[in-house]
């Protein structure tokens, strides 16, 4: 993989583990554009993920084999850090006494999302919603349902439909990559975000929107929220394929470091606690940034290399299942 894609994942699952040390402390996360830096970054994994899974499904549309790479990437590590993540919070005794205690593992709530993104996907391909001529039509009709419930305040819509719609976006890019000028979408996406910071400050376009008939204030808000999404998918992705310099990184330990981290942050607070010591989330992402970062090591190289060798195994046997056919 002669992309900087591994290292953008790494750096946002850093980024993940930086928010949560403000939550882990029982302090608000940092936010920007509507959302905290955690849900950032969680959009843009979920942008590098559409990008590679629908282009993965594209290039190899076997549904059997799909479905066995996606369950060796995503089950074993996830079984181990679920043990991981209980043993620790029972040593701990749940963490009571924390900042944020009984929490035993608040990152893993995505993964589920993360696998029905997955199944969408195959079912989009094997019923052809993935061809050049449909896809664009699905991206379409899902924005206009978006903008139609604008102003919604349903928890669905504001933290579930955003990874959804991100995974779709760098879905979008896969299947249109070859038409799209990336250096260009990403410059566009990049000043729409500088943009909308700088409007943040200023306050500008509410100002501007508020005159526009029968709209609220929540709608305003949504407004400059969902154009971050798409405008991050294209930023990710160019600064994961095509952006220089090479950071050649050829393992994945992001995966690793967004379970194990939570776990870790809370083990490494009570063992400040009862050491009489006091964290900040400074102080607090550079020690549980060390111990994750070792963890996702190991478990990259005992776990989740070794599992993703069986995708040969799959191969091997789909072939000898049709020869006995």
């Amino acid at each position: 993989m002669n992309d900087n894609l591994n290292a953008i994942r790494l750096c946002l699952a850093m980024l993940v583990l930086f928010s949560h040390s403000f939550a882990v402390l029982g302090l608000p996360q940092p936010e920007a554009l509507g959302w905290d830096l955690g849900s950032h970054a969680v959009h843009a994994f979920f942008a590098v993920s559409g990008y590679l899974i629908v282009g993965s499904y594209m290039r190899s549309p076997n549904i059997l084999q799909f479905t066995l790479n996606r369950a060796l990437r995503i089950v074993p590590a996830l079984l181990v850090a679920y043990v991981f993540g209980r043993m620790l919070f029972e040593w701990y005794g749940q963490y009571d006494g924390n900042p944020l205690p009984f929490r035993r593992n608040n990152s893993l709530w995505t993964i589920p999302w993360e696998i029905t993104c997955y199944a969408a996907c195959a079912s989009a391909g094997v019923t052809g919603l993935l061809h050049r001529d449909r896809y664009n039509v699905l991206f379409a009709s899902v924005w206009i349902m978006v903008f139609a419930s604008l102003g919604s305040e349903d928890e669905a819509y504001m933290l579930i439909l955003p990874m959804l719609l991100s995974f779709l976006t760098g879905g979008f890019v896969a299947i249109y990559e070859r038409e799209i000028n990336m250096r260009l979408a990403a410059g566009i996406g990049a000043c729409l975000l500088a943009g909308l910071l700088l409007d943040g400050w200023a306050g500008i376009l509410p100002r501007l929107l508020y005159f526009v008939p029968e709209i609220s204030t929540a709608q305003i808000a949504t407004i400059q929220q969902w154009p971050v999404v798409v405008s991050v998918a294209f930023c990710v992705v160019y600064l994961g394929k095509y952006a220089p310099p090479r950071l050649v990184w050829r393992e994945d330990y992001s995966y690793g470091v967004y379970l194990f981290a939570w776990p870790i942050q809370q083990a490494v607070v009570a063992t400040s606690r009862s050491m009489g010591l006091t964290l900040n989330p400074y102080s607090l992402s550079v020690a549980a940034a060390l111990l994750t970062f070792c963890i996702a090591v190991l478990s990259w190289h005992l776990i989740e290399k070794p599992a993703l060798k069986l995708r040969r195994w799959g191969v091997a046997g789909g072939r000898l299942f049709v020869k006995q056919e």
